[in-house]
């Protein structure tokens, strides 16, 4: 997927698990989701200081956000302290970081 690549600052669940055999419909498949982007946001922050699955929305009615296991992994890997940073300012910043990292000219 080239969804960075391309400029593109989100993408949601539904291509990313189509594009690796996976099912949103089926709960196992959205938990082995979920554990993929949480390894590969460790890697990508410990390898480049960014958090990639920043870019990788749930979609809902209303306004889309990040999923809640997205905010647990941030916090379990203590990279936002929710008490001095606002969700949307760490959202910002780390699409920012990812887009300069990860996106070609």
């Amino acid at each position: 997927m080239d969804t960075t690549a391309k400029g593109d600052t989100r993408t949601f669940y539904k291509p990313i698990m189509d594009w690796i055999g996976l099912v949103t419909t089926t709960p196992a498949h959205r938990t082995r989701i979920g554990a993929m982007l949480d390894k590969i946001s460790k890697d990508s922050h410990d390898e480049n200081g960014v958090v990639l699955s920043v870019l990788v929305y749930r979609k809902t009615a209303g306004k889309t956000r990040l999923g809640p296991g997205f905010w647990g992994m941030v916090e379990a890997k203590d990279l936002s302290d929710p008490e001095t940073q606002h969700k949307d300012d760490f959202v910002r910043n780390h699409t920012e970081l990812v887009m300069k990292k990860y996106a070609t000219s």
